[in-house]
């Protein structure tokens, strides 16, 4: 037996593993000459076109004069699939307010206090940017067209009638409408009586423009053809006049919100008088930030504020309003009846909805009492329901900008005036449907919540588990900005919390119960793999990507960057998929299987951990590392930190003391008996057990690594940072009775191992498993459950509840059963689990639980289970969803798996996903639903995502979006999942690993 180090020098590299920071991504370049950031100056404003994916970038307040130039405004450009730039929008001279001629540009070299974006008019789906100036807060600038660039400007009224003393705050994205908070005229305090919400109408003007064949542009007829005394041909003379024609243009402009007339314009009144604010006696204050967004789905504004109440114990206040747009008639002076739209502000819930006693997230009451929001934003969950999403809560400005708070909002109300508005939390979903003519089913086309939040006891507060996005606040520092995508939830954090604390991009997602909706929310966990600073982000609906403001190389906000579908950032895991691909290269399959862990999960100690197999083979990757209690990825040269044990056999003890490994394989011994291995493990003997040991097991057989006496490693210390816990003399033993293993579980005190035939629950804390003797019960076997020709493909096991994926659809443990207790198969009453459409075929269950641990579907809150459902018969698969209910402390009945509410027509569950071709491999976190499938004929291997798939179902293989993977030559895909420690997607197969960072 002998060690093999594999050392790659390019050039001699001394390695470094960096702790602090994960860079990664790209840089999109802009007007900066140095290739580590966009801009030569800091940005700050920003606002994503969802529909494209377009990123608008803007030149911060305070940018200096000189650098800034034509890029005050940006947009960002896909060149190709993994390139991006910067377009200026802002050139030194331009059109605007319908000249003629080009003129200075009086954005040129600007910087930029607010920015927007609003669609309509001419050309609906195009996003027309409109921001405000900086040194010029009264004013608007609208970009009426970007190619040829045209802007309109104009001053904007406060709630008087008056030219506002400041704009505050600008909506972000609307369509036909925009909204504006103006202080009042002469005054600096937003709040004070004359402040107000500005109203912006998109709409179109006839002007009138030089024709084709006007004079100046027709070089045979021109003005000196008509001298003196000379006879002139009356037809030339009659062309010889300047032409025009009419051209409809867009038009923006502010009007009355009270009456929508553009004569005499004035914003709607908002200070601290307001009965939609106050409770009680009036405002002491309601500050000078404000954040204001426009919800397409259900047409309703939110504007979000930070206020402080009164001074007597029974005053309190909203930081949060609801407005929408109501549509009123008049008669013109013609006699003819013309229609506008006024601005309508209501109360996110009545007064007396709010108490001193609870904390109520988006109001308050008491003396002085604070509530600070800092963003908005709202939510349309796949199960078809609603809801506005608040960065803040109960508190001051500085202690609430960790907290992410979702709350349920009443849509479709025959009365108008509750649509918006906070919805009880005891409300029922209702579905909708359209009746069917002539013998056609009633088709669904919604789901609504009509019952408003009208007590205390009808409002969520803080410590609901159904509105603590993140299921609590976000540790690693002060979010910065918020975006939201399908049932997930994206925050971005600048400046860390401490020393210790790891910025970037986190995500939450939704979890549903059987009604379909929100009853928690998984834990905050890193995407993107980076832990740079980021000051804010927006996500990628074409190609998936994310993109982020950073830094450059110094202190400055001035970077954008996007992540990357490809082999790894050379600052990110593109080391690490050069050592897997020739640890498990694809001439002997690649990688069969990938188990990514975190640090929290039994059997390790301060490290995440992937572990990937092979061809008789078996490597471990030391993912992150816990210091101070935060996880720290790892990136750089793994491929100096690599170490590789032959023969089945650990023969050094680890760690090293010096070059520390940070990738193990393990090959040779026994393995070569088991032959290509498709799964594995890390076991502890029970949640307090000493002994920690790998499980692997593949097409003919199960081994467990342990010392010559079978113990595993310490757990006091291992499976622990450079893999501490491998001692000389461990080896791969044969755990006897086990051919063509398809997944092992970890739960409790359990290894439950799943074969193609039956299920075994194997107590680790009972005989000797690490020298092979299981005290193994058989749990399920696949000859009493789906015949001899049946078998079983995926499971999830979770305290007293199991779920089987066979061939023959899903089984669960039947009623009042408790899978860790059973004796024997048949005791364990497995109920086949009502599947929409028939039974079907299951080869994958994906699994979300807090957690994000699979185990954790059936605690705490409960979870969601995803079933791909394959028939190769018909080359076709789906998706089903599943709502789990907690067992923790209660017995398993028909409603602790139910399906989730997903119909087609009335009365007839239905699949969430049809993919219209075959897919083999599933993963969601809630904005991406990502499928693989591997080569078929002529079809290659490929991860697909359906583009726009927000609150519907998804049918057909059209308009599907291919992930620009390069799998070269490649035939099959394995694994789609998350890195805990980097938050990078990886996708895995015989071509190794690809990665999104």
């Amino acid at each position: 037996m002998r060690i093999q180090r594999h050392i790659y020098f390019l050039s001699i590299i001394i390695l470094f593993f960096n702790y602090a920071q994960i860079f990664s991504a790209e840089v999109i370049p802009g007007n900066s000459a140095n290739s580590g950031a966009s801009f030569s100056f800091a940005i700050q404003e920003h606002v994503s076109d969802e529909k494209t994916g377009r990123l608008f970038v803007a030149a911060a307040p305070h940018a200096g004069v000189g650098t800034v130039t034509n890029f005050a405004l940006s947009v960002s450009m896909q060149i190709d699939k993994n390139n991006y730039k910067f377009e200026p929008l802002t050139p030194e001279t331009i059109i605007i307010n319908a000249s003629q001629k080009p003129v200075p540009n009086p954005l040129f070299d600007a910087g930029i206090e607010h920015l927007g974006l609003i669609s309509g008019g001419v050309i609906s789906n195009q996003q027309h940017p409109i921001l405000v100036k900086s040194g010029q807060p009264y004013s608007i600038y609208f970009f009426e067209n970007l190619s040829p660039l045209k802007l309109l400007t104009f001053a904007l009224p406060d709630a008087n009638g008056q030219i506002t003393g400041g704009i505050v705050g600008l909506s972000r994205s609307t369509v036909d409408f925009s909204f504006a908070a103006v202080k009042p005229s002469g005054s600096a305090a937003f709040g004070a009586i004359g402040s107000g919400i500005a109203v912006l109408v998109l709409g179109t003007s006839t002007i009138e423009v030089p024709a084709e064949n006007d004079v100046n542009k027709d070089p045979q007829v021109t003005p000196s053809s008509t001298v003196k005394n000379e006879k002139v041909d009356p037809q030339k003379k009659e062309a010889a006049k300047p032409q025009t024609t009419k051209k409809t243009i867009l038009d923006l402009g502010t009007v009355d919100a009270l009456t929508g007339m553009r004569a005499q314009p004035r914003a709607f009144p908002f200070d601290i008088t307001i009965d939609q604010l106050k409770i009680g006696n009036d405002l002491a204050n309601m500050g000078q930030i404000v954040d204001m967004h426009w919800d397409v789905t259900m047409n309703r504004l939110y504007i979000a504020l930070q206020i402080t109440a009164g001074s007597q114990a029974t005053d309190g206040g909203r930081a949060l309003v609801v407005g929408h747009l109501h549509k009123t008639t008049f008669e013109t002076n013609d006699k003819k009846v013309a229609e506008k739209r006024i601005l309508v502000l209501e109360k996110i819930a009545p007064d007396q909805a709010f108490t001193t006693d609870h904390n109520n997230i988006v109001g308050a009451v008491g003396a002085n009492a604070q509530v600070s929001l800092h963003k908005v934003r709202t939510l349309f969950t796949s199960t078809g329901l609603h809801a506005v999403v608040v960065v803040g809560g109960n508190g001051d400005a500085d202690t609430t900008k960790r907290s992410v708070y979702a709350l349920p909002v009443v849509n479709n109300s025959s009365r108008p005036a509750n649509n918006g508005v906070l919805a009880s939390k005891h409300a029922i979903p209702v579905d909708e449907f359209q009746k069917g003519k002539q013998g056609v089913p009633d088709m669904f086309v919604g789901r609504s919540i009509k019952q408003p939040a009208l007590t205390p006891d009808d409002m969520f507060v803080a410590t609901d588990a159904a509105a603590r996005v993140g299921a609590g606040d976000l540790e690693a520092g002060d979010i910065t900005d918020i975006f939201v995508r399908g049932d997930a939830v994206f925050v971005t954090a600048g400046t860390p919390a401490d020393s210790n604390a790891l910025p970037g991009i986190f995500y939450s997602q939704a979890i549903f119960n059987e009604l379909g909706m929100i009853k928690a929310w998984t834990a905050w966990r890193r995407v993107a793999g980076t832990t740079n600073q980021v000051f804010g982000g927006a996500f990628d609906i074409q190609d998936g990507n994310f993109l982020f403001m950073t830094h450059g190389d110094g202190d400055v906000v001035n970077t954008v960057k996007h992540t990357v579908w490809n082999n790894g950032a050379h600052d990110g895991l593109l080391d690490l998929n050069k050592v897997v691909t020739q640890e498990l290269p694809m001439n002997q399959g690649g990688i069969q299987s990938l188990v990514d862990l975190p640090a929290d999960a039994s059997g390790l100690h301060d490290i995440s951990l992937m572990m990937m197999t092979g061809n008789n083979k078996v490597v471990l990757v030391e993912s992150g590392q816990v210091i101070n209690d935060v996880l720290h990825p790892l990136h750089g040269s793994f491929a100096q930190n690599t170490i590789a044990f032959t023969n089945g056999t650990i023969t050094t003890t680890l760690p090293l003391g010096f070059n520390n490994p940070k990738v193990v394989s393990i090959a040779g011994g026994v393995l070569d008996d088991i032959g290509p291995l498709t799964t594995t493990q890390i076991a502890r003997n029970g949640n307090e057990g000493n002994n920690g040991w790998l499980f692997v097991g593949g097409i003919n057989g199960l081994a467990v690594l342990s010392a010559a006496n079978g113990d595993g490693w310490n757990t006091s210390v291992g499976l622990g940072p450079d893999f501490a816990g491998l001692e000389a003399g461990m080896s791969f033993k044969i755990v006897p009775g086990y051919t063509l293993v398809r997944k092992l579980i970890l739960d409790e005190n359990f290894l439950y191992v799943l074969t193609d035939t039956k299920l075994d629950r194997i107590d680790l804390t009972q005989g000797t498993i690490g020298l092979g003797q299981a005290a193994a019960v058989t749990v399920a076997a696949h000859t009493r459950l789906v015949g001899p020709s049946g078998f079983f493909s995926d499971c999830v096991v979770s305290g007293k509840c199991a779920v089987i994926a066979t061939s023959r659809g899903l089984l669960r443990v039947g009623n009042g059963k408790d899978i860790r207790f059973v004796t024997h198969s048949d005791e364990t009453g497995w109920t086949p689990v009502a599947m929409p459409e028939g039974v079907k075929g299951v080869r994958q269950l994906c699994v979300m639980s807090r957690t994000g641990m699979p185990q954790d579907v059936a605690r705490n809150d409960g979870g969601q289970i995803y079933a791909l459902n394959v028939d190769r018969g018909t080359n076709r698969s789906d998706v089903t969803r599943f709502a789990v209910n907690s067992v923790d402390r209660s017995s398993i009945d028909d409603n602790t798996i139910t399906l989730l509410p997903d119909f087609y027509i009335k009365g007839l569950h239905s699949y969430r996903i049809n993919f219209g071709a075959l897919r083999t491999v599933f993963s969601t976190d809630g904005a991406l639903y990502l499928s693989g499938h591997g080569i078929d004929l002529h079809v290659k291997p490929a991860v697909t995502f359906p583009r726009n798939f927000i609150g519907s179902r998804f049918v057909g293989v059209h308009n599907q979006f291919y992930i620009p993977l390069a799998l070269d030559g490649g035939s099959h895909i394995t694994n789609i999942t998350r890195s805990f420690a980097s938050g990078s997607w990886l996708i895995s197969g015989d071509f190794g690993l690809r990665i999104n960072e």
